[in-house]
Parts: structure tokens; C-alpha cells; sequence
């Protein structure tokens, strides 16, 4: 990949503003390239995190980087050059700390192939065959559809496998096939990025940014703005009979908070793309053909698990999907993951939940702020595509949840339980405490005010402690008056709330990818 001089920017961004010019290669003298800056890029910068982004690191990105580490990407081989150091290196490598700023410009397809156009599932078992290393010539499949014709058979729950795990030499190429769709497109985020998206049209579809990695260093100070993310589509989704009453689970979300410390995300649109989940129902007959047992070729849009910690979503637009936020991955705690009580601190503010199902988030361990958020729901399934609205916000093992001045929309009947549901339990709480920590830390906690539902003000509280009998884990609710609680957000930073009677035209106006030059 060239290293484009910056004053390429210019053009991008600015018509019109002079100067200008384009060239390859790179250059050592600092007046042959633009400053970055609000003169050049608008409101497009690295700094402004606030929240939990803000609370002890100075969240920046790569805003200090040399000249020779600021990129203008239009490829996907030229995003992995920007992020690892070399387009010539394995994806699941470690990619370079060194601070560098990353432009996205138009379009980065992750999974495209040697040909440059996009890899089906067909493609990607055929590549896999053709990889020694991948090992998975040995299974003798070379279409998708008719691999899944012989794994629906094997394994449908209404035949002689029934209800047992899933096993056995179709399940093993499976698992060869998905873990070779990682090695194309599972890109790797280090330390001291800025991933920022010029003008309005900036897109990474087809794949996963993962920031961190578990059991390896935690990597820290990334920013990731102005883009749309569209489908981290799994070809190769798993059937497991034992999850509830039949799931399928796919493996890749949008981005990965896996593994960081210090990351803001603002101003982006994440969503399922052109292939909604409505295109894939069920293959099974009845039981298993429900809604809940269509064939789920995503996962989350933006996850943040393991021992990721101090991070915020800001003004992001998250539509069209299912499983939308999971902060926290497990019930049991890794003190050497750094998973549990003191990881999983997340801030959301001013972000657009429309037309999503569940996970709004979803939050075990964290201390988490919710505020000023607008969500747009349905329960009827009468939106095109069809999400429907499932449990939003979910309070699980020793959660820590502060919600306030957020406003819902809500197509069809819907009961109180899932605005807010309480998921916990005494031995999920032993978990917690058998790991070492304290009774204060494992606690589950909770608060809620300025919350309206369809134009009325709910009381989120009652409906969180109406549910404690049945989880059978007894929920605190915090007093914000009080200096003494567990935890509240103004101990960890400061922050002003709009008033709930604004947030709706606010969030409309100014979420997503795109809106930063409006802004400005």
C-alpha cells in the first residue's frame, strides 16, 4: 500500500479548499504533508471521547502519529498495511501499536477474495480446500448448500440425533470451514489506532474489527468514527439443540471489544446489511421452526467482553438486527482475563437502537451508564425487516445499570419485563464470589429515572424489583443523592444529560455515520 499524503484529505473532505494534490509514496518532510485538524477534517478528529472513554486514560487514538503513519485506505489490503505494518502477514498476527490514524475512503470489503469480488460461502470452502494449512480438503465438500442439505439432515432435532450436542465429521468440517472464513476476514485492531471514515459514504462490510484478543495483552486508546459497518456474515453458523430450546449461533460481530482499555465509538451505523435475519428461517419442522430458531448468521453488532474495559458509544445508529450489545460473555468471572467485577465499564449516550431485537444492552459484571438514547422498537413484527423486539435492556450476573432520560417507541403490546429484564442468580453470584471478590462487588445493582415509554414516564425501577422473587438475587437500587452507594456515574466523570422532552429529535438528528460534517 502507498502512504498517501495527507493533503489528499483535502479533496475528500473539503471541495474546493485548494491545494490539494495526490501522490504515492511516502514522505520524511512534515511541510509536504497537512496537519490533521478541525481546519482540514471538520468535526473528523480523534479526541472528544467522554463517559467511561474519559474517566482516567486520555483517550486520543492515534492522534499523535508521525506523518509517515497516517493512511488513506480504499482497499482491504491496504487497511491490513495500515493496521499490522505489512499487506504481506496473516490476519490473526498482532497488528502494530504504533500510533497511526487510518482514513477509510469509499468502501473496504473484508471478505474479498483474489478475484475482488466478495467470497460466498462456496468460495470460501473451496479456498479452505485449496489451503494445506487449513486442512480441510480431507471432509471432500466444495459447496455450501449442499454441505448444509447433509448437516440439517445429520443433525435435525426431529430425527434420530434429536436433542444431543452436535458432533461428528460434518460438524468437524464446520468448524474447519468457519475457522478458515476467520483467517480472510477477522481484522485486528492495536493500540494507539484512530479508524475514522471520510465524508458521508465511508463503509467496512463483511467482516469483524476484533480490538484486543482474550488470554493476550490488552491493547488500549482506539478510536473508531464516521463509518457504517454492514455484515460480519457467518457462512457457516452452528445448530445446538441444547441452547434453550434449539439456537443457531454464529460467530462474529461488527466489532469486537474483546480485550481494551480506552476505546470510543462514535458517529457510526452498524447493521445486518442487504441479508436481513427475515431471509434465513428455520429448517426444522415444528418445534424448532419458531422465531427464536431461524438461522442466525450474526451475532452481536458491537460486543464488549472478556477484560475490556473503560469504553464509549456515542451517537452511533445500531438497526436491523437481532443481538445487538452483550457487555460480558460469561457468568463466571477470569481474574486472569481481567473478566469480572471492575471490567466491563461502558458508557452509552445519544445512540439510536431502530428496528433491533435484544441486547440493548445485555450487561453482566460492568458498570454501565445508559443516557440520553432514543429506541425505536417493534413487538408486532409489522417492520420490514423483521426484528422483533425481544428483552431490551438485560441485568445480569453482579450488573451495575444506570439509565436515565432515554426515550422508547414501541410498536404492538409489549409487557413491562421486557424493557428491563433481571437475569441473575444465587449461584451465578457464588461464582462471583467464590473468584475472591467481595459481596458489595458481586451485587447486582440498579437505577433508573426520566425514562419514557410511548410519551409516558416509566417507572423502570418497580418493573427491575418486581422480578427479584423469581431470579431469586435481590436487587439494590442506588441513590443518587447518596455519596455512599456502590457506584454511580458522577463518581467516575462528569456529564450533563439532556432533558428527555429532547432527545428524540437530538438522537434523529445527529446518530450515525455521516452526521459529523453536518454538525459541523
Amino acid at each position: 500500500m502507498s502512504k498517501k499524503l495527507l493533503a489528499l484529505l483535502c479533496a475528500s473532505i473539503l471541495a474546493g479548499c485548494g491545494g490539494g494534490g495526490s501522490g504515492s509514496g511516502s514522505s520524511d518532510n512534515s511541510d509536504d504533508v497537512v496537519d490533521i485538524g478541525e481546519d482540514i477534517t471538520g468535526a473528523l478528529t480523534s479526541l472528544g471521547a467522554d463517559g467511561w472513554a474519559a474517566s482516567s486514560l486520555e483517550v486520543t487514538g492515534g492522534n499523535d502519529a508521525a506523518s509517515a503513519n497516517q493512511y488513506i485506505v480504499t482497499t482491504r489490503a491496504e487497511l491490513i498495511e495500515a493496521l499490522y505494518g505489512s499487506s504481506d502477514t496473516a490476519l490473526s498476527k498482532d497488528p502494530s501499536n504504533t500510533s497511526k490514524i487510518i482514513y477509510i475512503q469509499g468502501t473496504i470489503d473484508l471478505a474479498e477474495g483474489d478475484d475482488g469480488q466478495t467470497m460466498d460461502g462456496s468460495d470460501f470452502i473451496q479456498a479452505a480446500n485449496a489451503d494445506s494449512s487449513a486442512n480441510c480438503s480431507k471432509y471432500g465438500h466444495t459447496d455450501i448448500d449442499t454441505f448444509y442439505d447433509e448437516y440439517n439432515a445429520e443433525y435435525d432435532p426431529n430425527g434420530d440425533w434429536g436433542k444431543a450436542d452436535v458432533s461428528g465429521e460434518l460438524e468437524f468440517a464446520r468448524q474447519c470451514f468457519q475457522r478458515y472464513q476467520a483467517t480472510r476476514m477477522v481484522f485486528r485492531v492495536g493500540s494507539n489506532t484512530s479508524i475514522l471514515g471520510l465524508g458521508e459514504d465511508a463503509e467496512i462490510k463483511n467482516g469483524m474489527l476484533r480490538l484486543g484478543k482474550s488470554s493476550d495483552t490488552a491493547v488500549e486508546n482506539i478510536v473508531i468514527r464516521n463509518i457504517t459497518f454492514n455484515d460480519a456474515f457467518d457462512h457457516f453458523p452452528q445448530w445446538d439443540p441444547t441452547d434453550s430450546d434449539g439456537r443457531w449461533n454464529s460467530q462474529y460481530d461488527l466489532i469486537s471489544v474483546e480485550n481494551a482499555k480506552g476505546v470510543w465509538i462514535d458517529h457510526n451505523t452498524f447493521s445486518d446489511g442487504e441479508r436481513t435475519d427475515d431471509q434465513y428461517p428455520s429448517v426444522f419442522a415444528s418445534p424448532y421452526n419458531n422465531k427464536e430458531q431461524k438461522v442466525q448468521h450474526h451475532d452481536g453488532l458491537v460486543d464488549v467482553t472478556s477484560g475490556s474495559t473503560q469504553i464509549t458509544l456515542s451517537y452511533n445508529h445500531f438497526k436491523n438486527h437481532d443481538k445487538t450489545n452483550l457487555l460480558g460473555g460469561s457468568d463466571t468471572p477470569d481474574r486472569d482475563d481481567g473478566y469480572g467485577p471492575g471490567a466491563i465499564d461502558v458508557t452509552f449516550h445519544h445512540n439510536y437502537w431502530q428496528n433491533v431485537g435484544q441486547r440493548l444492552p445485555r450487561v453482566r459484571y460492568g458498570r454501565v451508564h445508559v443516557y440520553n438514547n432514543y429506541y425505536k422498537l417493534d413487538v408486532s413484527g409489522s417492520t420490514s425487516p423483521t426484528y422483533y423486539m425481544g428483552d431490551a435492556m438485560t441485568l445480569g450476573t453482579a450488573a451495575k445499570l444506570y439509565v436515565e432520560n432515554n426515550v422508547y417507541d414501541i410498536t404492538g403490546s409489549y409487557s413491562n419485563s421486557k424493557l428491563i429484564k433481571l437475569s441473575s442468580s444465587t449461584s451465578n453470584q457464588t461464582k462471583c464470589l467464590t473468584a475472591g471478590y467481595t459481596a458489595a462487588e458481586c451485587g447486582t445493582y440498579y437505577y433508573a429515572t426520566e425514562n419514557k415509554v410511548n410519551g409516558s414516564t416509566k417507572n423502570l425501577n418497580s418493573i427491575v424489583t418486581g422480578q427479584e422473587s423469581s431470579s431469586s438475587v435481590s436487587v439494590t437500587i442506588l441513590d443518587p443523592t447518596d455519596s455512599s452507594s456502590f457506584w454511580l456515574p458522577s463518581f467516575s466523570y462528569t456529564y450533563e444529560t439532556d432533558s428527555t422532552d429532547n432527545v428524540k429529535e437530538l438522537v434523529l438528528r445527529s446518530a450515525g455515520a455521516g452526521k459529523l460534517i453536518e454538525e459541523e
